[in-house]
């Protein structure tokens, strides 16, 4: 369904995301991405590791080191509560790598976003 500034609702933007966007194999909504062969699912595996890197860097990372200006406490307080969850999401993903590793290696996923240098010690305490 398009989106219409006149009759569409919030709901319907939350709904199109949940069920296009928050999935599983998001790959295979993008036009053109067709599912059955060995090279999409690689594919889409793939594009899942971006996803996954990008959360990490720019959702995580960024926000202990750059919180948004009147959000510092918010966003402290948010990754201390959260750092159990957080922490096993992150394994649950690197178990995913481990466990799909020729897939990952035959991508270049272990050079393209081997990680730069290891959090400082403040932010692994947070």
């Amino acid at each position: 369904e398009s989106w219409s500034a006149g009759t569409s609702t919030f709901l319907q933007v939350l709904l199109s995301i949940q069920s296009l966007i928050m999935i599983d194999t998001p790959y295979f909504n993008e036009p053109g991405y067709e599912r059955g062969t060995t090279a999409a699912t690689e594919a889409s595996f793939h594009y899942n590791v971006v996803i996954m890197i990008a959360c990490i860097k720019e959702a995580m990372i960024d926000q202990i080191r750059n919180p948004k200006k009147g959000f510092e406490e918010v966003t402290r307080k948010h990754f201390k509560m959260k750092r159990n969850a957080i922490i096993a999401q992150i394994e649950g993903w690197c178990q995913l790598l481990l466990d799909h590793r020729e897939v990952a290696d035959k991508g270049g996923v272990r050079q393209s976003y081997a990680p730069k240098q290891d959090l400082p010690q403040k932010e692994r305490e947070m």
